[in-house]
């Protein structure tokens, strides 16, 4: 740790800045900020405004000095080490989650991995079904409905066509042959 104080902080994480709280609690514990005041601080150095990167780059100096100022005045942490924790966190910010979000889609992943190891067919299916509404459908993106067949046909499975006995409402399985719904149909379906 390039300072005692962060093993406090990052101690938990084998001494690397993971969620977006640690890089408030660093700021907290290092330079002296009240939590309350670090979410924004959070804020300016994850947003940063591609549009103008002269501004950009100016107001993260000026973090920067501000954080190796209070650093030195709140723990008596010398400018070259605190500058040092400062371009670290700023490298690595970029990459973090707040905490929330990491373990929320972390439980979410381990979901879909049960499902789709131990109820294969009900996964895939409901995976197809989800991506042909519009939650599962991004913008400027290859279409989700395309990408989830692709994924089940290199899962084994084969793509049948609507069957009057066997399509329902959504996709089904039979035999690993994945059978369209009515509603993925042209015309057929619920009216929009």
């Amino acid at each position: 740790y390039r300072h005692p104080l962060l093993e406090e902080v990052l101690g938990d994480t084998a001494g690397l800045l993971i969620f977006q709280e640690q890089l408030q609690l660093i700021y907290h514990k290092l330079a002296g900020v009240a939590l309350e005041e670090t979410d924004a601080i959070r804020k300016a150095i994850t947003k940063k405004d591609l549009s103008n990167k002269e501004a950009s780059d100016k107001a993260l100096q000026l973090l920067r000095d501000d954080f190796m100022q209070k650093c030195k005045e709140a723990n008596d942490i010398p400018e070259v080490t605190s500058g040092v924790i400062f371009d670290e966190m700023e490298a690595l910010i970029a990459y973090s989650f707040n905490l929330s979000h990491a373990l929320s889609y972390a439980m979410t992943s381990y979901q879909c991995a049960h499902l789709m190891t131990y109820h294969p067919d009900e996964w895939i299916t409901t995976y197809i079904d989800y991506s042909t509404t519009s939650k599962g459908k991004v913008v400027g993106k290859e279409d989700p409905k395309a990408v989830a067949l692709g994924e089940a046909l290199a899962l084994g499975y084969t793509l049948g066509k609507p069957d009057i006995n066997l399509s329902e409402r959504e996709f089904t399985i039979k035999d690993k042959v994945l059978i369209p719904s009515f509603a993925s149909i042209k015309h057929c379906g619920k009216s929009v």
